[in-house]
């Protein structure tokens, strides 16, 4: 498959998994509104979910895809540059949470207290960025690319979890 089928597979799937989300949500009763294009390119948010807590969640959807080994067992990449080497989602000002795609459910986690976490551990890990993912909270950029990303197992993220939607 060439690049460009590749970039529009993955879009496809993508809204697909989104939608997947937002219909199992809804269908328990909460309203969750798909944000503009720009939101959605430049600040990272995907969604607003209404009807729970009495709060509105502004979040960026990370749908299950290759590469990470899904489920509170397994670990999920953080994006904190993008391919253009601006701010990537995880340190994107304006979300309050993020919703994750599981096997079985979707998991909305705040994202505050997952920065702090993330904030400590990354001190104490890393001293300067590496070429390649040895471990859990190990800076990665791949080469020739602008991104910045980590390894982070879900099984650390279950304190911060606000809710858990079951497909």
């Amino acid at each position: 498959m060439d690049l460009k089928k590749y970039i529009e597979y993955c879009f496809i799937e993508g809204t697909e998994r989104e939608n997947q989300c937002k219909r199992v949500i809804e269908s328990l009763g909460y309203v969750m509104n798909k944000t503009e294009y720009v939101e959605d390119r430049y600040k990272h948010i995907d969604f607003r979910l209404t009807g729970l807590n009495d709060t509105t969640y502004i979040f960026d959807f990370k749908g299950d895809k290759e590469g990470h080994k899904l489920g509170l067992d397994g670990y999920t990449w953080i994006e904190t540059k993008n391919v253009e080497g601006n701010i990537g989602w995880f340190y994107a000002e304006n979300l309050n949470s993020l919703m994750f795609e599981l096997p079985d459910r979707y998991i909305l986690v705040d994202i505050d207290g997952l920065r702090k976490f993330c904030g400590a551990m990354l001190s104490i890990i890393n001293e300067t960025s590496v070429l390649k993912p040895v471990d859990d909270y190990i800076l990665y950029q791949r080469y020739g690319r602008l991104d910045e990303m980590f390894r982070m197992p879900f099984s650390h993220m279950t304190k911060y979890i606000i809710e858990s939607f079951y497909k």
